[in-house]
């Protein structure tokens, strides 16, 4: 009871799927899960796998159905695996998340705990970022062509009268 009540209070979207064969079965999502892929009710989340929230391909030309398998085991094998993933909500807008899988030891049960974290506003700030940055330095760069051309083509600077002499 105390763990479900950490579960559902979180602000964390936390999602638990079980394994079988190959085919994730989701089993729980707490409220912040379902307000990360727009859903209204559990029951209108639970049909979906996580390829089913994601594209057919990842940002880098990896395909999902591919990347996932291979998260998964890794997860698996290692206790936890986190990563960068582009998921599409039940209205199919795309949200980039940061993901934690962790294998749970639960007995006869395969079982994987995701924890998602919507980066989407920090991924498009990071582009802006870099964006700016870009034309900085394309203006950096005309700065000193035009600094150099002046330089070179400048007049000598003018000199100071002479003093005129002492009596």
């Amino acid at each position: 009871k105390k763990y479900k009540s950490l579960f559902e209070s979180s602000h964390n979207a936390v999602i638990t799927y079980e394994i079988k064969n190959g085919k994730f079965t989701l089993l729980d999502a707490n409220p912040a899960a379902l307000k990360l892929f727009k859903a209204k009710t559990l029951s209108e989340l639970l049909p979906h796998s996580p390829l089913s929230l994601s594209p057919a391909v990842q940002p880098g030309g990896a395909a999902s159905k591919d990347r996932i398998t291979e998260l998964t085991q890794s997860a698996i094998a290692a206790g936890s695996v986190s990563f960068e993933w582009q998921h599409r909500t039940l209205t199919n807008e795309p949200i980039t998340c940061y993901v934690t899988v962790s294998h749970l030891n639960l007995p006869g049960k395969n079982v994987v705990m995701t924890s998602l974290w919507d980066i989407t506003t920090l991924k498009r700030e990071e582009k802006r970022t870099a964006e700016r940055l870009g034309r900085l330095e394309k203006q950096k760069e005309a700065l000193t062509k035009i600094s150099a051309i002046t330089a070179a083509t400048s007049l000598p600077a003018p000199t100071a009268p002479a003093a005129p002499p002492l009596s």
